[in-house]
This record gives structure tokens, sequence and C-alpha cells, in this order.
């Protein structure tokens, strides 16, 4: 619960009486005493007030009786750690946030801080134990072996396509995709906005810019509408994207089938991030296979490396086979042990309920439906951000579409 501090905001010339029935009307057990020209003075508990009574006071006392101390407060900008540390420190529960005026805009409740919705909490049981120790047993500890080819394969066959590369981290797979399209300096890669920071960080560690489009309301992922409109508003400007990122966040797909039309269109290859939709399907498709950015060259690329090609007439460097081929140096020491758990655990024991209680994709009704509430809308219309791409100083650029 957010409190507001204008609601159990009081002054001194208010009754004792008056105090406990805001206290009890706003269940925030906390008020805040300000002074005459709305600056913050001192916190006021029910505690304040008892104490107030057992040493004499009436109901129609006035809170002028309050001894004048200097309560603890926080500061625009503090961080979530601070206040965390603060009222551990102190044994207490709420703190006002004052503004450069000295003036409360907001109380923070420790419960307000504590609260964490868990994106990915862990799945472990007796299954898993058997299987890291048979992981010992077969002496395929690290780096790379056996279950990990098993792990490849399996998941192919799960998602649908032909091959499938154990990496590190979903950061190791986006960054080995970008490097397959030759991804540099200079270059600008389109990224979902409402993403974490892995999505856009192998885009900086290239050396590219990252230009971020906004979000559509249904399922949070990337607007094929503000989709349409970078790409349009980068052609009139003369550049054309090296790549473009595609998230689907939550367990849902993004509207593939615009997204993946309108990069055809402006011949953009397309990286789908589906590390969080394993199990979700898109127009009765599993969601992770709706791209083939690894499988397109450009033509002109394609004629001057006429070098090391595999049966495809790809360069080598370029298509899904030899994407699996050579990702070995990409795996960053990634431990036997930790794959056969994840392959056999997961895919065999419990990926099916999983899945069970996931979320539908847009065109799709095999899977459970949730609602996500409502989303926050901005202005309707394309936007870049100040201080991004686009003649503006910055690393990155927002194009918006909201509405």
């Amino acid at each position: 619960m957010v409190i507001n501090a204008v609601a159990v905001s009081v002054d001194r010339q208010v009754s004792i009486r008056e105090a406990l029935r805001r206290i009890d009307e706003k269940g925030a057990g906390i008020l805040l005493l300000v002074r005459t020209d709305g600056t913050f003075e001192r916190t006021v508990t029910d505690g304040d007030i008892r104490r107030l009574l057992l040493a004499g006071a009436t109901l129609d006392d006035r809170l002028d009786r309050l001894a004048q101390i200097q309560s603890l407060v926080l500061h625009e900008g503090y961080t979530r750690q601070s206040a965390l540390e603060l009222m551990s420190t102190h044994g207490i529960d709420h703190l006002p946030v004052l503004d450069k005026r000295g003036v409360a805009v907001r109380v923070v409740e420790r419960r307000e801080l504590d609260e964490q919705i868990l994106l990915s909490t862990p799945h472990l049981g007796e299954a898993e134990r058997e299987f890291v120790e048979e992981a010992f047993r077969t002496n395929w500890i690290a780096p790379l072996g056996p279950n990990v080819d098993a792990f490849e394969r399996e998941l192919a066959d799960w998602v649908g396509v032909p091959f499938a590369a154990a990496l590190s981290s979903g950061t190791a797979a986006i960054h080995l995709a970008l490097s397959l399209l030759d991804v540099g300096p200079g270059d600008l890669v389109l990224c979902s906005s409402l993403t974490f920071a892995a999505s856009a960080n192998p885009v900086l560690y290239l050396g590219a810019t990252p230009v971020f489009v906004d979000s559509e309301p249904e399922s949070w992922n990337i607007s094929p509408r503000a989709l349409e409109r970078a790409l349009e508003q980068l052609r009139k400007s003369g550049q054309r994207p090296k790549a473009a990122i595609v998230v689907n966040l939550y367990g849902q797909s993004a509207d593939m089938d615009p997204v993946l039309e309108l990069c055809r269109r402006y011949e953009v290859p397309v990286i789908e991030d589906a590390a969080e939709s394993l199990g979700a399907r898109y127009r009765g498709r599993a969601s992770g296979n709706r791209s083939r950015c690894l499988r397109r060259c450009n033509p002109a690329s394609a004629a001057d490396q006429t070098r090391d090609r595999c049966g495809s007439g790809i360069p080598r460097r370029r298509c899904d086979r030899c994407a699996w081929r050579g990702h070995r140096r990409w795996s960053g020491g990634v431990l036997d042990v930790l794959w056969w758990l994840v392959l056999h655990a997961a895919a065999d024991e419990v990926l099916d309920d999983w899945i069970g209680v996931g979320r539908r994709g847009p065109g799709d009704a095999d899977l459970a439906g949730a609602d996500l509430g409502d989303r926050p809308v901005g202005d309707a219309g394309p936007r870049v951000v100040p201080g991004g791409g686009f003649g503006c100083e910055g690393d990155s650029a927002t194009i918006g579409d909201r509405g």
C-alpha cells in the first residue's frame, strides 16, 4: 500500500481525539506532523499518543503537547536497500520521503519494500538430486559432454527446430546471434523496451547502439505498430537496423506474424529471445522457432564470403547448423552436470506441469490464459527519448507506441 503523505498530515492544532481517528481511518499507523509552511516536522505514531495520555493529556488536548524531535526520514532519490537498512537499524516500519523543500511527498512502508514478485522460483526435489548424482557417477562434470548433447537434441525437438546450442546464459545466446549477423560498431539493433537488461547488453558489447521499441498492452511485448513506425523512421533517415531482438516476456509470445512480416519487408533479421516463453505456443507452433535470422544472409556479403561454406551454400558462420558446430567457444565453461539437471529434471519431469499453468500466446488457445490487469499507457505516437539517438546525445533511443 502506498501511503499518500497529504492524507496523513496534521498540524499541532489537531486534537488527540482527531489524531486517533485519522490513524484508525487511514490504517497507516502513522501521522506526519507538519509546520504552518507545510514542511515536515516529525512523525506521530499511536505509541506517541498513548504516551501523551499516560502523561495526563486528555482526548481534547492538542498535538502541541508533543515534544519537538528529529524523526528519521528519506530523501528523494533513496534506494530500496538504504531504506531497508535504516528501518532495520532503528526498528521502524515507516519512513517519510521529503523533497528538496522539506515537504513530505510520500510514506514508505517496510512491507512495500519487502514485497517481491518472483519471476522464476526454483523447483528442486528428489528427481533433481538423483540426476545430479548420476552426472557425478558418470564423471561428466565439466565442461561439456554427452549430457549437453542430449539436452540440445531434446530441446530442439521440443521447440521444433533443427538444432540447439547450449550456452552459459541467454545473454551469451543473444551475443552469439548478433555476432553471426556481423553486428558491430556503428550498427543499430532494435530491442524490446520492456525486458531484462541482458536483452540489450550484448548489443553494447559489440559496440552497436540499441534502439528501444515500445510495448503493446495485450502481451507487454514489442508492439508491431511501434516497430513499423521505428523501421519507417529509420528508413527515411537512411538507416537500416542490423537486427531486431524480439523478447517473449513473462511466458507470452510476442505477436510474431506481423513482426516477421515487417522485418522481412524492411530486410531486418530477427532474433527471437524466447528464454521466458519455453513451452508457450503461438498460432499452434512452439514459441522460439519463428525467426530465421541465422539462415539468411545479405546476398552481397555472401558473394564476398565464399570460404568455408556448409552444405546449404550459406557462409559457415551464418547458418544454424554451423552456429551449432562452432558454439562451444561461447559456452562460458558451463558445467555438464547443470545441463544434465536441466535436461532431465525439467524437460522430462516437470516441464509439462510448468507449461500447464502458462499463459496464452496471441492466436493460441491451448494454454491457460492469465489476466495481466490494467497496463500503463502513455501518449500515442512515436517518440524519441531525449538523450537517445537520432541526433541526441547518448547511446540509445526509444520509439514508443502506446495507444
